[in-house]
């Protein structure tokens, strides 16, 4: 918590949101995913702010997986829906398909099976789509 109250008391809104999101995914994976979501949900907020969607987009999706976790499926899926849209503007395709797992996953919980089945197809599309993506940059790079 030293490093959000350091980046708090120097007026350096990127840097708390981007520690707050960090810290939110310590708590996350040490299982305590309520903590973690308020986390998430404060730095969602600088992210807007700053107009920084490839920060959104991740913090989007952390805040799918707190919903989740706490078994919030409809939340889970408007926070999934939130992140793939923006990671696919970023072209960030195996994001975007890792996303599309969750939403699946959250669709499913709700017996959504045809949607979270769609869900799934699509994450498959974009593996592909990212592969691609992927190997242009890499060919472009090596011109």
């Amino acid at each position: 918590h030293e490093a959000l109250t350091r980046f708090a008391a120097v007026d350096d809104p990127l840097h708390e949101a981007i520690a707050r999101s960090n810290l939110a995914v310590i708590y996350a994976n040490n299982g305590d995913a309520e903590a973690a979501l308020a986390l998430f949900q404060a730095a969602e907020t600088i992210f807007r702010q700053l107009n920084s969607p490839a920060h959104l987009a991740n913090t989007q999706q952390g805040i799918a997986f707190c919903c989740r976790k706490l078994r919030r499926w409809a939340d889970a899926e408007v926070a999934y829906r939130t992140s793939i849209v923006l990671f696919e503007q970023l072209e960030d395709f195996y994001l975007a398909a890792n996303a599309l797992d969750g939403l699946g996953l959250a669709l499913a919980a709700q017996n959504k099976t045809a949607e979270a089945r769609a869900a799934w197809q699509a994450g498959l599309q974009h593996l592909t789509r990212g592969v691609e993506s992927s190997g242009t940059k890499k060919l472009r790079a090596n011109l």
